[in-house]
């Protein structure tokens, strides 16, 4: 994952748009985990069409352009696919992850 920072100066309208936009992805995200929880034989392929269901449901999340939806999805069900991978292994969450630095140093 490739994470990139920087500084912007924008208006208190725009803030609020992009806000906005996080807690609409957040929600459909969550719901999708939800989902998945709550019913045993959901699979891939149901969060893109649970995300459509949501878009009928709920009025905002029908703003997101068409592309965020099946990306929403495909981040929930890369969360699920980590949790089936760290239960399988049996890796203790974030701990006994491996990073890589730059200089190609190990950290654990």
């Amino acid at each position: 994952m490739k994470i990139f920072g920087f500084k912007l100066k924008v208006k208190e309208q725009q803030l609020r748009c992009i806000e906005e936009v996080m807690r609409t992805s957040q929600f459909v995200r969550n719901k999708c985990l939800r989902n998945w929880m709550d019913n045993k034989k959901v699979n891939k392929y149901d969060h893109y069409k649970y995300t459509a269901v949501l878009t009928a449901k709920y009025p905002f999340a029908n703003e997101l352009n068409s592309m965020a939806h099946p990306s929403l999805a495909e981040a929930a069900w890369s969360a699920i696919s980590r949790f089936y991978v760290k239960s399988a292994s049996g890796e203790d969450s974030i701990r006994q992850t491996l990073y890589i630095l730059p200089g190609g140093e190990t950290l654990r």
